[in-house]
């Protein structure tokens, strides 16, 4: 199995958008965490949807096929330099079987769309050359 990685930024909204695919066949245990600064909260929103906060600014972290995949608030560690490390969240997305792939977005939470999951699937369905995503 080869994970193959593709990102967007629309500067012009503020929105960042990550696939990931997987090039291969055959069943596989996949794990991917998103881990946040430590200043960042995060909640459950919706299925799919979670909400970032930090200082006064609010996200919402969107993934595309979260039904596919076990997701979990989980405990991690950042370090922002040798020997130091701080606690924090991190968003762990885990998968045993097929491979699927997964999209997700970072957008402010102002101006986001109604129905962000499928909003995402609609942007990732022709925009990233990974593979699970169709051009």
């Amino acid at each position: 199995m080869t994970p193959v990685r593709g990102v967007m930024l629309e500067k012009s909204t503020h929105r960042l958008f990550i696939a990931d695919g997987f090039e291969g066949a055959g069943e596989h245990r996949v794990r991917i965490p998103y881990t946040f600064p430590p200043d960042v909260a995060i909640a459950a929103e919706a299925d799919g949807v979670w909400r970032l906060r930090a200082g006064g600014d609010e996200f919402l972290f969107i993934a595309s096929s979260a039904t596919d995949w076990a997701t979990a608030i989980i405990d991690a560690e950042v370090s922002p330099s040798y020997g130091v490390k701080h606690a924090t969240k991190a968003l762990a997305f885990e998968r045993q079987g097929s491979l699927q792939p997964l999209a997700v977005a970072l957008v402010p939470a102002i101006g986001a769309p109604p129905e962000p999951v499928r909003w995402l699937q609609s942007i990732v369905a022709g925009r990233f050359p990974v593979p699970g995503f169709k051009l």
